[in-house]
């Protein structure tokens, strides 16, 4: 654990857990990482981001439950333009409550963020449940987009992360390495 302070002031807290970024290409399978990882661990929680025809959903790890996140065209509403996609603000406010339950959650060892985007890295999105699962001791998995890993380094360079990019030549041995290394690192 870390503490930094200034002026006699704790400033923030840094827990010392395992942080492990998947990083990829688009369509590589990322999230199809994710699920797979999350299936065969015991107290995980958190969200990840399946595509759909029209956009992608996000799914509680903990409950199944899910709700539209993203789409490629706005139905009015509570949807805003992010990019080439509409963003649905019920979405988000899913996703952030899946992922602050999996942080409080005690049971809860494991915790997956699929995916961080430009959103987050403008302080939207789900990012204060990113900070909130970095600074909560548990071992986190975090999807972060290619485009922007560099940028999301940068950032949060307080934390110390286990890269890992996602390929077609290597996404059949990532799941079982990155398995080994959790176990590895889970309070039994």
């Amino acid at each position: 654990m870390l503490l930094y302070c200034f002026a006699g002031l704790l400033v923030y807290y840094i827990a010392d857990n395992m942080n492990i970024i998947i990083s990829g290409d688009k369509g590589v399978g990322k999230t199809t990482l994710c699920r797979r990882m999350a299936d065969k661990l015991d107290y995980v929680g958190g969200v990840y981001s399946p595509r759909t025809k029209d956009g992608s959903l996000v799914v509680d790890i903990s409950s199944n439950e899910s709700r539209l996140l993203t789409q490629n065209k706005s139905s009015g509403g509570d949807w805003f333009p992010v990019g080439e996609r509409f963003i649905s603000k019920q979405g988000i406010k899913f996703a952030v409550e899946s992922i602050h339950y999996a942080v409080v959650e005690p049971k809860i060892q494991v915790l997956f963020i699929d995916e961080i985007g430009r959103l987050e890295m403008e302080g939207g999105g789900f990012i204060v449940g990113v900070v909130n699962a970095l600074s909560s001791g548990k071992i986190n998995v975090l999807v972060v987009r290619k485009n922007i890993l560099d940028d999301f380094l940068d950032e949060y360079d307080m934390y110390r992360f286990n890269v890992r990019v996602l390929s077609a030549a290597n996404r059949d041995v990532m799941a079982s390495d990155l398995l080994g290394l959790i176990k590895g690192g889970l309070r039994l």
